[in-house]
């Protein structure tokens, strides 16, 4: 069993009864939730906000986190995502003129715990070696028998359905709204970088129907109905030389947004459709 150095302010405790010290950051409190892990060396708010990681305790593997602090615009979502974050140098000051913030501010406003000066990669070793499992970490209790008996009330993240959680609230557009060539999103978690798709692909697919592409045309992207304000620049995506609309729906209102925005969609092809699995974890 693995028991590190108890000169600590923050505490994390797997569910297969490991328990690791480390120092406070963000939000004090108790946070729980699946542990798992990123190994990315950068874009670490988009991992924050990335729906895919709802209920999650993620483990940032790479060295520094919070280096160079944090911007509205890179995000994945309207909201962090994530449970709790564990980090070998969560970092509270930043170097960067873009940056709105620091981390530690970040994940206060955002009610994030999270456990800073942990081994992470022998903590993502152990991980890869014995599975997925629950974990707890707290910044306020630090007995551990307390701490096991709440960890034990905290459910299993298979078979939840998180979709309906992490789906948009209100149907929103995005594009030229008289455009010949509507695609349909159903929202079971889609990230900012996917509904931005219209203007780096160079041919769109829709529900596994080919649409063929011609010349490049320039597309100018807005976005409404609370959706996060994002700047109306030009990018160039290659079209049918007609600008695109991209309407993006809850899974509640999925057929009906099907049938509506598709109308040059023939009724045999939309009843060929396959929505995708309500699955929205890791």
């Amino acid at each position: 069993m693995i028991k590190t150095s108890p000169v600590y302010s923050a505490i994390l405790l797997l569910d297969d009864g490991n328990i690791f010290y480390g120092k406070a950051f963000g939000k004090k409190g108790t946070t729980t939730g699946e542990i798992c892990f990123n190994t990315g060396m950068t874009g670490y708010q988009e991992v924050f906000t990335d729906p895919s990681y709802y209920g999650q305790v993620v483990i940032m593997n790479t060295v520094h986190v919070g280096n160079y602090g944090v911007n509205q615009n890179d995000v994945e979502s309207d909201s962090v995502k994530v449970k709790g974050v564990i980090g070998r140098n969560l970092e509270s000051q930043f170097s960067r003129f873009q940056a709105d913030d620091s981390l530690q501010n970040y994940f206060e406003k955002q009610d994030i715990v999270a456990i800073d000066g942990i081994d992470t990669r022998m903590l993502v070793s152990h991980i890869r070696t014995q599975g997925a499992m629950n974990c707890i970490i707290s910044t306020e209790e630090f007995n551990v028998d307390k701490l096991k008996q709440q960890l034990q009330s905290v459910p299993d993240m298979s078979g939840l359905e998180l979709a309906s959680i992490v789906s948009t609230k209100e149907n929103y557009t995005l594009g030229n709204e008289n455009s010949d060539i509507r695609v349909a999103v159903l929202d079971y978690g889609v990230k900012n970088a996917e509904t931005a798709m219209i203007e780096l692909v160079d041919y769109n697919e829709v529900y596994g129907k080919g649409i063929e592409t011609a010349d490049k045309t320039q597309v100018k992207r807005t976005r409404r109905a609370g959706s996060r304000k994002k700047n109306t620049d030009t990018a160039t995506a290659t079209t049918a030389k007609v600008d695109a609309r991209v309407t993006t729906a809850s899974a509640e209102n999925a057929v009906d947004t099907v049938e509506s925005n598709s109308p040059n969609v023939a009724s045999d092809d939309v009843s060929g459709i396959e929505t995708p699995e309500e699955d929205a974890t890791k």
